[in-house]
């Protein structure tokens, strides 16, 4: 493995040497096209960008981004025995429970990041014709085939994971966001594997979706029974009127539990269970997926954008900003999985209905992922301002953080942005909008924010930062 590291290091600095000698730039590559329906070279990716992603590998922008990030990333995964080999999962007495502290995501490290990198490295690399991309997929595909035969991840074994065990509140959100991270891998090497990988992995895939839905479920299911048959009458918990929390931020209305019924953790777990659907054809568990953030426009966010967990303000009150990003960007990588494979429905998607005081009345506009995300970015550039009801009562902004850093999740912003094409959301991003502060390199523990939210793609920034109206992967023409 030494061996290829230092090859590859070679390999950088010649192609940085040809990025000198090359009159390529950004400006002058396939990025200035018109965008075509470039649908059908994989869900996350297509030839057009496969083009732009290669020439920014080698001449930039982001160059620094493929360097340090993603291609380190993938030498870290031929590397390192840890995350070459998949989690052990559940391997204790009984059942797996929050209580276990069992999760995917020890240390902040969340399992698969480099994985990830490494597929997302060949499948550049097998684009640019390299021959040493192999070497990614090799190891890529023996990484995730390995899953189906580790016991304390057979999701079926419900002596191990046992439905008494079912939660919102534990670690059931890092499982998810572990899962979502190896589908996405596997979109990067899919096409190349023969049939019947592909069928020994999205057997064990979709069943890990099955059962990660089930905490969703019995959550939502507890106070909407008869949900899925579009029948939001409350006959259980949490129902409207029921167990007063306190006001969203200062000034704001009251929130009550049922409210919270779609948190940020139950985002992500939507999220994977939409995607692992997406990518395995599972009807099921995409529209499970889907229907999940519809409801939460709805039930959890107010007429102006507000999400629910704007009340999440300790310690620092940028995290009653950055669990609302989190929620924002697990919508987005559903609404844009969709979208990318015919369905732009979410991402389209508006409605005034609500309950205890998330509805829109006539005069209110109707919510949707964008206003979500207007409201969001009012908050970097100081244009909407709330101050959290915490002890600090500081306001709600990237800012006041507890680790002295300015959170970047802004980042998470850029994946809907092709299809949105804002430039007010793109000066946000790249904070160069007036009063958006300046990016420190602090980052808040959990992972890192150029990888989108919970760490479900190589890098953010470099794959769609300033591809607006470049690119168009939703099919027709926009």
């Amino acid at each position: 493995m030494t061996k290829i590291s230092n090859f590859y290091l070679l390999l950088i600095f010649l192609t940085s040497i040809g990025a000198n000698w090359s009159c390529s730039s950004e400006s002058q590559s396939n990025e200035t096209h018109s965008p075509t329906d470039q649908r059908g070279a994989g869900l996350f990716y297509t030839t057009e960008e496969l083009e732009i992603w290669n020439n920014r590998r080698l001449n930039g922008p982001y160059k620094e981004n493929w360097d340090n990030r993603i291609f380190a990333g993938a030498q870290t995964f031929l590397n390192e025995e840890r995350d070459a080999n998949p989690w052990d999962g559940y391997t204790g007495e009984g059942c797996w429970s929050p209580s276990t502290n069992v999760h995917p995501s020890d240390n902040n490290r969340p399992r698969g990041t480099w994985a990830n990198q490494a597929g997302f490295v060949y499948r550049v690399l097998e684009y640019a014709g390299d021959p040493n991309a192999s070497i990614y997929f090799n190891k890529v595909k023996s990484y995730l085939l390995a899953h189906p035969n580790v016991p304390g991840i057979d999701f079926e074994n419900s002596d191990k994971w046992c439905p008494s065990s079912y939660s919102i509140q534990g670690h059931q959100h890092w499982i998810g966001a572990w899962m979502r991270r190896l589908a996405v891998t596997y979109s990067w090497i899919k096409e190349d594997m023969s049939d019947a990988e592909k069928s020994e992995f999205e057997n064990w895939l979709l069943a890990a979706g099955r059962y990660i839905v089930k905490h969703n479920e019995w959550h939502i299911g507890s106070s909407f029974s008869n949900r899925y048959n579009d029948e939001y009458i409350c006959d259980g918990t949490n129902c409207p009127g029921q167990k007063t929390q306190d006001n969203l931020y200062q000034g704001g209305p009251p929130y009550f539990q049922v409210h919270s019924l779609w948190n940020n953790r139950g985002s992500a777990v939507a999220s994977a269970v939409a995607i692992i659907g997406i990518i395995t054809k599972n009807d099921e568990l995409r529209d499970k997926g889907k229907r999940f953030f519809k409801e939460s426009l709805k039930y959890s966010v107010w007429p102006d954008g507000t999400y629910v967990d704007i009340h999440r303000d300790g310690p620092g009150a940028a995290n009653a900003w950055a669990y609302p990003m989190s929620y924002m960007g697990s919508m987005s990588a559903v609404a844009d999985a969709l979208a990318r494979s015919g369905d732009v429905s979410l991402y389209e998607y508006s409605t005034k209905d609500g309950i205890e005081g998330t509805e829109s009345n006539t005069e209110q506009p109707a919510k949707s992922i964008d206003r979500v995300i207007n409201h969001l970015a009012g908050q970097v550039d100081g244009t909407i301002i709330k101050y959290g009801t915490g002890e600090t009562q500081q306001v709600i902004n990237t800012t006041n953080t507890a680790y002295g850093g300015v959170d970047t999740s802004e980042y998470f912003f850029i994946q809907s942005n092709l299809f949105y094409k804002s430039n007010y959301i793109k000066a946000i991003y790249t904070r160069t909008a007036p009063g958006a502060p300046e990016v420190t390199t602090t980052e808040p523990s959990g992972f890192d924010r150029h990888t989108g939210d919970w760490g479900t793609y190589p890098d953010v920034e470099f794959m769609w930062a300033d591809l607006e109206g470049k690119v168009w992967p939703y099919g027709g023409s926009r």
